[in-house]
């Protein structure tokens, strides 16, 4: 009895020391826990109050620079504070004939990340197809793939970035005026960290796209851009991204006047979202029509209203649930002009998102009207 009572009282001993082994193995896993935590929202919260703090310095700098009607940097200073950051983007493809290599242009966007075009990376799903990102200096990192957008046309990558190279700061292009200075930097025709400078030619462009949906919200510029310059970094007075190049208009293949960039105020609603979420939700109404001109008033033999003329409510859309007809021709969206459909969709596109509220004013019969619709998501583009 007296053996049995012992190995009792030991086990006993035994287990206590266990629990509190356990408690103390507990406690100290837990002060690292929440020590790691607290420096990674640390992290986090100093990076935010750094962009916070650059923006506003940005901000002032503006405010300063029209207050003085200074004129910005020269282009010299423009192309070296930002020549380091741009990079060359190599699509390679492996084919029966050898190592195809299709090039474009990007940009250092903020900690390891790149920003470039969706058509420069496409097909890298494929396999025996890998994305290459080199950098000024030679250097050369195999991109990691983090997410595209087809229906703006931007894509995002991840490389590791040599040391001395810094994200270039990102402008407001809705601050841009017709005739402003504008540069590119890329890499047209093979001839790379090429600087070319113009002027803003127009603003709030749209564009087709064979997804179905308009690119909105481009840049018209006429500094020279030629293949391979997709991608690249269109730069205001200061040296900051507004836009990043994505297309011309041409009858040749080669650079005829009209450049266009995807503005920096779809690029701040994307790119976040491409790192942060792995894709972004465009706004949809589900509408399909025609600017409303003379000639098409005539042909229709109705009344001329500058606006937007619906001549297709898809099924099951918003504007379906919202009530909108074919033949409503759209003069306002929460109380902008209306003259085509590029005004509506720049200003969902940059400012409005999936379950917002947005107000239509609609002319119908001759009576003006107001209809309330609630935004979708865009589908998925096929």
């Amino acid at each position: 009895m007296d053996v049995e009572w012992h190995r009792e009282h030991d086990n006993r001993k035994f287990l206590l020391a266990l629990v509190l082994a356990c408690l103390v193995l507990g406690g100290i896993f837990a002060f690292i826990y929440i020590d790691v935590r607290t420096k990674y929202i640390s992290l986090v919260e100093r990076e935010e109050n750094n962009r916070a703090y650059i923006r506003s310095l940005q901000s002032l700098i503006h405010d300063l620079i029209n207050s003085k009607g200074i004129e910005g940097l020269s282009p010299v200073q423009i192309y070296n504070r930002t020549f380091r950051s741009v990079v060359l983007v190599e699509n390679r493809r492996q084919t029966l004939a050898g190592t195809e290599i299709a090039e474009g242009s990007g940009f250092v966007y903020s900690t390891n990340y790149i920003v470039t075009n969706y058509h420069v990376v496409e097909g890298y799903e494929s396999a025996g197809t890998e994305i290459w990102v080199r950098f000024y200096d030679g250097t050369y990192s195999e991109a990691e793939w983090i997410a595209a957008d087809k229906y703006s046309d931007l894509a995002v990558l991840k490389v590791n970035i040599p040391d001395g190279i810094s994200p270039i700061l990102i402008g407001d292009s809705t601050e841009l005026k017709v005739g402003e200075p504008v540069y590119a930097i890329g890499h047209p025709f093979q001839y790379y960290w090429t600087l070319t400078a113009g002027v803003v030619s127009q603003l709030g462009r749209t564009m087709g796209s064979r997804y179905g949906f308009p690119i909105a919200d481009l840049i018209q510029f006429d500094a020279a851009v030629n293949p391979g310059n997709s991608g690249g970094p269109l730069l205001n007075s200061l040296g900051e991204v507004v836009g990043v190049v994505t297309a011309i208009v041409t009858k040749t293949g080669n650079f005829s006047g009209m450049g266009f960039a995807i503005s920096s105020a779809i690029m701040q609603r994307v790119v976040p979202s491409l790192i942060e979420k792995g894709h972004y939700s465009h706004p949809w109404v589900g509408l399909a029509g025609l600017d409303m001109t003379m000639d098409l008033a005539e042909d229709r033999n109705i009344k001329y209203v500058p606006g937007f003329l619906v001549e297709v409510v898809n099924e099951s859309s918003p504007a379906e649930q919202a009530g909108f007809q074919v033949g409503d021709i759209i003069t306002q969206v929460d109380n902008r002009t209306v003259l085509g459909i590029s005004d509506i969709l720049v200003y969902l596109e940059r400012y409005k998102s999936p379950g917002d509220e947005v107000i239509f004013t609609v002319v119908r019969d001759d009576q003006t009207i107001e209809i309330s619709l609630v935004l979708g998501e865009r589908p998925e583009p096929s």
